[in-house]
């Protein structure tokens, strides 16, 4: 017998549950990771597309680096874990737009050759295109708290470690 409960969703769990219980898992997993004194100040799901593949990262920032865990469609560990530091970070670029301590000419010059959609920058020899839900109004919206508090992290951190803002 459906009850009118059931129905209608009560007792389910819905959509924006389901992605608070994710992130708790997430961040308990990336917390795992910590080392003795590190503050963890938020995790976000991001991916970095190739060619004719994609990479799903779950990226923590703390108060001493970014931490990127490659991981499988079921947010299991799928690949070793990567670490950067302020200074292994340079040329950032996020949404499309050098950092706020570029010169005007640069900013121009990010915003032409750039998508404008992607978090970019350089660590352990690699240029990073990391794409994440948020930074505009609607995907704000689709997103959870957590998901926005991470990303806000994260940017920090870049932004904070690009060599232009260190002078």
């Amino acid at each position: 017998m459906t009850t009118a409960a059931g129905r209608c969703g009560m007792g389910r769990m819905g959509f924006m549950d389901r992605q608070r219980e994710v992130y708790a898992q997430m961040g308990a997993q990336m917390r795992s990771l910590l080392m003795p004194g590190e503050v963890m100040y938020g995790v976000i799901v991001a991916n970095q597309q190739k060619t004719f593949s994609a990479t799903l990262y779950l990226v923590a920032t703390t108060d001493r680096r970014i931490m990127m865990q490659p991981v499988d469609r079921k947010w299991q560990p799928n690949g070793q874990l990567l670490s950067f530091g302020p200074n292994d970070i340079s040329n950032t670029s996020v949404w499309g737009w050098a950092h706020d301590a570029a010169s005007k000419g640069e900013k121009i010059a990010t915003f032409f050759t750039t998508s404008g959609d992607r978090i970019k920058f350089e660590a352990g020899g690699e240029k990073w295109k990391l794409m994440t839900l948020g930074g505009n109004l609607l995907e704000d919206a689709l997103s959870t708290e957590e998901q926005s508090n991470g990303l806000d992290a994260f940017l920090q951190f870049l932004a904070a470690a690009d060599p232009r803002s260190r002078g």
